[in-house]
């Protein structure tokens, strides 16, 4: 049995693999489809989200909830990292993200950029609705911290919920 998914105002089959019985919610991809999913985007890899086991559950049943947000240091939205970066919870999650139109900036001009908007970078909601309005989708945020091998990690921030698939497999 086949089962379609809505992504982006088009309905998209999902193939007859192992598990391609249960229907996904409108949240959720499984990794076979990730490519597929991901062949416009500006973001062509799986990204990571560290959380609490209790959130991962809550994520995965419902999707990302950007209101819930504990950091919102670079806008308020969903953060997602290139690496997994196990001090902001044990519980990891993939994701896949379609940005078709990221602000790419570095985490050292990214206050600058914002400064430059007028816009002041400690305020959430206002640098959201600012990347928002300059025609971007989300934010990716360059060497924005450091994984457990002090490697430098992006952060990728997906400001719209129609963007972003929880992998499930």
């Amino acid at each position: 049995m086949s089962h379609y998914v809505n992504v982006s105002g088009a309905a998209r089959k999902i193939g007859a693999r192992l598990g391609a019985d249960i229907p996904l919610k409108a949240h959720q991809i499984r990794s076979a489809d990730v490519v597929d999913f991901l062949k416009d985007s500006a973001v062509k890899q799986p990204l990571y989200h560290n959380t609490s086991t209790r959130a991962k559950e809550n994520l995965l049943t419902a999707g990302a909830d950007f209101e819930r947000s504990a950091t919102a240091a670079y806008g308020r939205g969903f953060y997602l990292a290139t690496a997994p970066i196990k001090r902001y919870g044990p519980a990891e999650i993939r994701v896949a993200v379609d940005l078709r139109n990221p602000l790419d900036v570095d985490l050292d001009e990214f206050d600058l950029r914002m400064n430059d908007w007028g816009v002041d970078p400690g305020d959430p909601d206002a640098v959201r609705q600012a990347i928002l309005a300059h025609g971007h989708d989300g934010l990716i945020l360059r060497r924005a911290d450091l994984d457990h091998r002090n490697n430098f990690v992006d952060f990728v921030v997906v400001l719209l919920s129609n963007t972003i698939r929880i992998i499930v497999d």
